[in-house]
């Protein structure tokens, strides 16, 4: 079963990628995925690619226009490993990456060096600390 995950960026100032960069770290990552380009024009996102792993399910990883959102559909383990990815694509500190669900109801703030154990362990419940309350010269 897969699970719909996203990393983005909280301040509309801040990008992480366009498409062709996203696509090309991709594959330095995972050779055997598959890449596929979107006009954003006929479609929400620009860019994605799948990977079918040999000892795992297929996971999805999709671009959207404007580098702030990368959304992940895969398995607990796959959607972690790809948050990792993204901080470890850009060390900066300066830019703030979350992990959060398609719901918003929580999050991780991806720092660098973060591990896989690290995107769950340090999950917030949007129910108990509203980020638009805590954060908000991210939420203007």
């Amino acid at each position: 079963m897969s699970v719909g995950f996203c990393v983005i960026t909280v301040t509309s100032d801040q990008h992480m990628f366009d498409a062709e960069t996203f696509l090309r770290r991709a594959q330095e990552r995972w050779p055997q995925c598959r890449v596929m380009r979107h006009d954003p024009g006929r479609y929400i996102s620009d860019a994605e690619f799948e990977v079918n792993p040999a000892d795992g399910p297929l996971f999805l990883v999709i671009h959207f226009p404007g580098g702030g959102l990368v959304s992940i559909d895969g398995d607990l383990d796959q959607t972690a490993e790809v948050a990792v990815w993204l901080r470890e694509v850009h060390p900066d500190p300066d830019l703030v990456l979350w992990f959060t669900d398609g719901d918003f109801s929580g999050h991780t703030v991806l720092f660098p060096g973060i591990t896989a154990e690290e995107v769950y362990s340090g999950w917030v419940k949007h129910s108990e600390h509203d980020p638009f309350a805590e954060y908000p010269d991210y939420f203007k």
